[in-house]
């Protein structure tokens, strides 16, 4: 009894001593108070403070090379379980391949990875994020809502209150690399809730992500993060400018969450950010993405704007066009750059060609918002079917791209804006049913999550206002304007079941009424209600009123009765 209680003791003296103190405090076997250069300890008594290995190698990685390529990542390291160590690999072999799979990046494939090596925080954040990632792959990814409980699960939430609780430990320490660890954790926790399905959880970890960076709070904070992309004085090489980059670009895809967690095409929470990209020139493909979140940001948020300000018939219009063309300017330019920048650098690999595809496919959307969004009425999309169809051409070209890489394995998470957004924007605006199935039917091909976009839940949300809309079809097969949805928001109820908050196209009202219609999420893949082989070439045509017609799950017909 006695040797186990000294044998505890020990363990408790050994595992609470710092692992980022300097040499010379290490030698004399006391506690450094981490002092930033010289620590107390060493100057108070006429010592020469040698510095800290930790410090000095986490400073030399503060330089990250132009072209990230995956850091190689050891996992035999001194602190860590075998547990611990399999995650690790796990993470770096089967997780952040999924995650960069639209474009590379210095946050997921350098500084975490080389992180993780030397500040423990990191190291269990990201085992507890490979984890949760191996148990949404074996579980599926609805998994977490029935509250399917098993090792791997425990074992992720067990990695992230470990990650959690060093962070704490620290947070009274002079330690210069205490904000970088803190902000790369954060980045981790956020993914690691998103893929849980806690959005309040991860919104709460993103804000406070972005205070840290700004260092001023709400919509002021996220403009000035979002604007600083165009800021010529910062390093674009720095471990920081690399985290301020990943969150900027993760808060123009939150900004379709409101504050409730419930998702809507229309933005709660409306911030502008300066952008100046007059003669922009853009670096690599990386960089194209990077300039070009300040503008999707903007034009979503100008749509809010604008809807509200057009229905008030005594309000002054005249801002809304000066910014508008102010808008049209810097998507004009980022466009000129892009196209310069492929003249010069044309794609050399699949992923390369994907990002370009993506890049021209964002492109294209925020051309038909920008084109359209000065309108009331959703008549207005009816010009622009052909534009629509070359989108989700553009979508499944993406889609195949990814299939041709990876085989049947897609990726089930990545970091980056892909088609989710597109395929359903395209999916409520566009009332050709060809080109509404084409994109329904893709978003249902391939169930994955980007950032916080899940593609299962934009699916469900968008066939229920298809189906609403196919009840407004009059006995010709038209869809008059007064049947046409307007906007969608929808509230998770759990269990499978959901509230789409919904408003229907009538321009001349200066407000418009929200109706609720309650429906079911359901998992797995649909299978189509078409018990005859109907032609392929009338999909998508509407029923004249005699009936006769078979509807699949979308409200859309898919064959026809013989008359």
């Amino acid at each position: 009894m006695v040797l186990n209680r000294s044998r505890t003791t020990r363990q408790k003296v050994f595992s609470s001593r710092s692992r980022t103190g300097c040499r010379t405090c290490k030698l004399r076997h006391i506690k450094c108070d981490e002092t930033l250069g010289s620590c107390n300890n060493c100057t108070s008594t006429g010592r020469t403070c040698d510095g800290s290995d930790h410090h000095l190698i986490i400073m030399n990685q503060k330089r990250l090379p132009a072209g990230p390529g995956t850091h190689a990542l050891n996992s035999n390291l001194p602190w860590i379980s075998p547990s611990e160590r399999r995650y690790l690999t796990f993470f770096q072999s089967y997780t952040l391949p999924m995650l960069v799979g639209y474009f590379d990046s210095e946050l997921w494939q350098i500084l975490v990875l080389q992180l993780s090596q030397v500040e423990p925080a990191v190291c269990h954040a990201v085992a507890a994020l490979g984890a949760l990632h191996e148990f949404v792959e074996v579980q599926g990814m609805r998994a977490r809502d029935l509250k399917y409980k098993g090792w791997c699960r425990n074992f992720a939430l067990y990695q992230y209150n470990r990650a959690i609780l060093m962070l704490r430990q620290r947070l009274g320490s002079n330690d210069p690399q205490l904000r970088l660890v803190t902000l790369s954790c954060c980045m981790i926790f956020i993914f690691f809730e998103f893929t849980w399905g806690n959005y309040g959880a991860a919104l709460a970890h993103l804000k406070c992500g972005l205070n840290i960076l700004a260092n001023r709070e709400g919509s002021v904070g996220r403009s000035f993060v979002c604007a600083s992309l165009y800021c010529h004085q910062h390093n674009p090489s720095s471990a920081e400018d690399t985290l301020v980059r990943a969150f900027a670009h993760l808060d123009v895809q939150a900004v379709h969450f409101d504050s409730s967690c419930n998702t809507s095409f229309y933005p709660a929470k409306v911030y502008m950010s300066t952008v100046q990209s007059r003669h922009l020139e853009l670096k690599n493909l990386q960089d194209a993405k990077e300039k070009l979140d300040p503008i999707i940001n903007n034009i979503f948020c100008f749509r809010t704007i604008c809807d509200t300000t057009l229905r008030d018939k005594s309000a002054n219009h005249l801002p809304l066009y000066v910014e508008h063309q102010k808008l049209r300017l810097n998507l004009i330019d980022h466009i000129a750059a892009f196209d310069r920048y492929i003249d010069c650098f044309p794609p050399r690999t699949i992923k390369e060609l994907r990002s370009v595809d993506l890049i021209r496919l964002h492109h294209s959307l925020i051309t038909l918002v920008l084109e359209t969004v000065l309108s009331l009425s959703e008549m207005v999309f009816d010009k622009y079917i052909m534009e629509m169809s070359k989108s989700v051409d553009l979508c499944e070209r993406v889609i195949n791209s990814l299939r041709a890489e990876h085989g049947n394995t897609l990726p089930t998470i990545l970091m980056d804006m892909g088609v989710i957004l597109v395929l359903s924007w395209l999916s409520l605006k566009c009332r050709e049913f060809k080109v509404r199935y084409r994109a329904l039917e893709l978003l249902r091909s391939w169930p994955h999550r980007e950032g916080p976009n899940e593609s299962t839940k934009f699916l469900y949300s968008c066939a229920e206002a298809v189906k609403i809309e196919s009840e407004g079809v009059d006995q010709s097969g038209y869809l008059p304007e007064r049947s046409r949805v307007r906007a969608i928001s929808t509230q998770n109820l759990g269990d499978g079941k959901a509230v789409l908050h919904y408003t229907m196209s009538a321009p001349d009202k200066a407000r418009l009424d929200i109706h609720k219609r309650v429906f079911t999420m359901r998992d797995g893949h649909w299978e189509w209600k078409d018990d005859t082989p109907g032609d392929p070439d009338m999909i998508g045509e509407k029923p004249s009123g005699q009936g006769g017609s078979k509807w699949n799950d979308f409200g859309l017909a898919t064959s026809r009765s013989e008359e």
